[in-house]
Protein backbone atom coordinates (compact mmCIF):
# COMPACT_ATOMS: atom_id res chain seq x y z
CA UNK A 1 0.00 0.00 0.00
CA UNK A 2 1.46 3.28 -0.67
CA UNK A 3 1.18 6.06 2.14
CA UNK A 4 1.01 9.51 1.63
CA UNK A 5 4.52 10.08 3.41
CA UNK A 6 6.18 8.24 0.34
CA UNK A 7 3.99 10.01 -1.92
CA UNK A 8 4.66 13.66 -0.71
CA UNK A 9 8.38 12.76 -0.78
CA UNK A 10 7.82 11.63 -4.54
CA UNK A 11 6.58 15.22 -5.72
CA UNK A 12 9.18 17.26 -3.83
CA UNK A 13 11.87 15.74 -5.24
CA UNK A 14 9.93 15.41 -8.69
CA UNK A 15 9.54 19.39 -8.40
CA UNK A 16 12.53 21.06 -10.39
CA UNK A 17 13.42 23.10 -7.52
CA UNK A 18 17.52 24.12 -6.74
CA UNK A 19 17.21 21.33 -3.58
CA UNK A 20 16.82 18.70 -6.84
CA UNK A 21 15.95 15.39 -5.42
CA UNK A 22 17.90 16.48 -1.66
CA UNK A 23 14.34 16.32 0.39
CA UNK A 24 14.92 14.56 3.40
CA UNK A 25 12.56 13.25 6.05
CA UNK A 26 13.37 14.02 9.69
CA UNK A 27 17.04 14.49 9.64
CA UNK A 28 19.29 15.94 7.58
CA UNK A 29 22.36 13.88 6.75
CA UNK A 30 25.74 15.13 7.86
CA UNK A 31 27.94 16.84 5.34
CA UNK A 32 24.65 17.20 2.69
CA UNK A 33 25.12 19.20 -0.27
CA UNK A 34 23.17 22.34 -0.21
CA UNK A 35 20.79 23.60 -0.98
CA UNK A 36 18.76 20.82 0.66
CA UNK A 37 15.34 20.25 2.42
CA UNK A 38 14.73 18.67 6.33
CA UNK A 39 10.71 18.46 6.96
CA UNK A 40 8.74 16.31 9.73
CA UNK A 41 5.25 16.32 10.56
CA UNK A 42 4.20 18.48 13.36
CA UNK A 43 0.50 17.06 13.83
CA UNK A 44 -1.55 14.85 11.66
CA UNK A 45 -5.10 14.93 13.19
CA UNK A 46 -7.74 12.45 12.04
CA UNK A 47 -11.41 14.48 10.66
CA UNK A 48 -14.68 13.05 12.84
CA UNK A 49 -17.92 12.87 11.85
CA UNK A 50 -21.32 11.74 12.99
CA UNK A 51 -20.66 7.95 11.88
CA UNK A 52 -17.31 8.21 13.34
CA UNK A 53 -13.43 8.67 11.27
CA UNK A 54 -13.52 10.11 8.13
CA UNK A 55 -10.65 9.49 5.36
CA UNK A 56 -9.99 13.48 5.52
CA UNK A 57 -6.43 13.66 6.77
CA UNK A 58 -4.75 17.35 6.95
CA UNK A 59 -0.86 16.48 8.51
CA UNK A 60 0.75 19.63 9.30
CA UNK A 61 4.64 19.69 8.31
CA UNK A 62 7.23 21.96 9.54
CA UNK A 63 9.70 22.43 6.26
CA UNK A 64 13.24 24.08 6.72
CA UNK A 65 15.62 25.06 3.80
CA UNK A 66 19.19 25.22 3.89
CA UNK A 67 21.86 26.58 1.97
CA UNK A 68 25.24 27.95 2.94
CA UNK A 69 27.86 30.48 1.70
CA UNK A 70 27.52 33.96 1.01
CA UNK A 71 24.16 33.84 -0.88
CA UNK A 72 23.18 31.39 1.23
CA UNK A 73 20.11 33.04 2.51
CA UNK A 74 19.09 34.46 -0.72
CA UNK A 75 19.20 30.78 -2.08
CA UNK A 76 17.38 29.30 1.32
CA UNK A 77 14.44 31.82 0.81
CA UNK A 78 14.58 30.63 -3.11
CA UNK A 79 14.24 27.36 -2.57
CA UNK A 80 11.48 27.87 0.27
CA UNK A 81 9.79 30.07 -2.49
CA UNK A 82 10.15 27.44 -4.60
CA UNK A 83 8.50 24.91 -2.53
CA UNK A 84 5.26 27.29 -1.69
CA UNK A 85 4.53 27.29 -5.27
CA UNK A 86 4.36 23.49 -5.52
CA UNK A 87 1.84 23.19 -2.53
CA UNK A 88 0.23 26.62 -1.65
CA UNK A 89 -3.03 25.99 -3.47
CA UNK A 90 -2.48 22.93 -4.80
CA UNK A 91 -5.34 20.51 -5.71
CA UNK A 92 -5.03 17.39 -7.36
CA UNK A 93 -2.70 14.53 -7.49
CA UNK A 94 0.17 13.63 -5.67
CA UNK A 95 0.85 10.28 -6.85
CA UNK A 96 -2.05 8.25 -6.28
CA UNK A 97 -3.03 9.89 -3.30
CA UNK A 98 -5.81 12.46 -4.15
CA UNK A 99 -5.19 15.86 -2.73
CA UNK A 100 -8.03 18.75 -1.99
CA UNK A 101 -5.68 21.58 -0.96
CA UNK A 102 -2.26 22.20 0.26
CA UNK A 103 -1.53 25.62 2.06
CA UNK A 104 1.88 27.43 3.33
CA UNK A 105 1.09 28.41 6.99
CA UNK A 106 1.50 32.06 7.94
CA UNK A 107 4.80 30.70 10.19
CA UNK A 108 8.06 31.72 8.23
CA UNK A 109 11.25 31.94 10.59
CA UNK A 110 15.17 32.91 9.22
CA UNK A 111 17.73 31.19 11.03
CA UNK A 112 21.75 31.02 11.06
CA UNK A 113 24.41 29.05 12.24
CA UNK A 114 27.79 31.18 12.51
CA UNK A 115 29.96 28.11 12.74
CA UNK A 116 28.95 26.45 10.01
CA UNK A 117 27.98 29.44 7.84
CA UNK A 118 24.50 27.56 7.23
CA UNK A 119 21.46 29.52 6.70
CA UNK A 120 18.05 27.98 7.03
CA UNK A 121 14.36 29.43 6.46
CA UNK A 122 11.17 27.59 8.35
CA UNK A 123 7.81 27.69 7.60
CA UNK A 124 4.80 25.29 7.65
CA UNK A 125 2.20 23.77 4.98
CA UNK A 126 -1.33 21.76 5.62
CA UNK A 127 -2.00 19.78 3.00
CA UNK A 128 -5.38 18.26 3.32
CA UNK A 129 -6.14 15.01 1.30
CA UNK A 130 -7.51 11.72 1.39
CA UNK A 131 -6.64 8.83 3.15
CA UNK A 132 -4.93 6.04 0.93
CA UNK A 133 -6.70 2.85 0.96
Amino acid sequence: MTTFVEEFFTYLSAGGTTAGTRFYPNALPQRVELPACRYFMVSNPTERTMSGSSSLRHPRYQMEFYADGDDGYLDAVKLANEVIALIDGYVGLMGTVTVYAGFREETHRDNFDPELNRHWVNMDVTIWHKKPS
